[in-house]
């Protein structure tokens, strides 16, 4: 359920910013400009995940470093979202301030599960990170 939170809130901000942004040409401004960079940020290292461990698994070196990204934002994503900051173009769902203990709770377990594909990719075996970056 927490990871579900999460991850609709972290889409609907990374969809908000592409959709609205490029039909409406709004320009995000303070904390949406912020989410919308860090979660464009995290959605390209979850891509490189991706692709070095279903295409370029002779990259799995390159795993941590991109996971560690991911981890060490998990924490710091709450406090992205202070009530209010709702203006054009975020879509951000009103759940993130509806159930803030919820929301604060997957921000750091993102970052644990983060961790964890860190740690695995650090052990060399490819299989161990697919699997962990499955729960992430």
């Amino acid at each position: 359920m927490r990871r579900q939170l999460l991850s609709v809130a972290i889409a609907a901000t990374v969809l908000g910013a592409v959709g609205t942004t490029w039909a409406e040409d709004v320009k995000p401004k303070g904390f949406v400009a912020i989410r919308e960079a860090t979660m464009d940020a995290m959605a390209a290292h979850v891509g490189a995940i991706k692709v070095i461990l279903t295409e370029k698994p002779e990259l799995l070196s390159q795993v941590a470093a991109q996971a560690n990204a991911i981890a060490a934002m998990g924490p710091l994503i709450p406090a992205m979202f202070p009530a209010g900051s709702l203006e054009p173009p975020s879509e951000a769902l009103q759940t993130v301030w509806d159930k803030p203990d919820d929301f604060k709770k997957d921000a750091n377990e993102l970052a644990d599960l983060a961790a964890a594909v860190a740690k695995a990719a650090e052990s060399g075996d490819a299989k161990a990170t697919l699997a962990a970056f499955g729960q992430m």
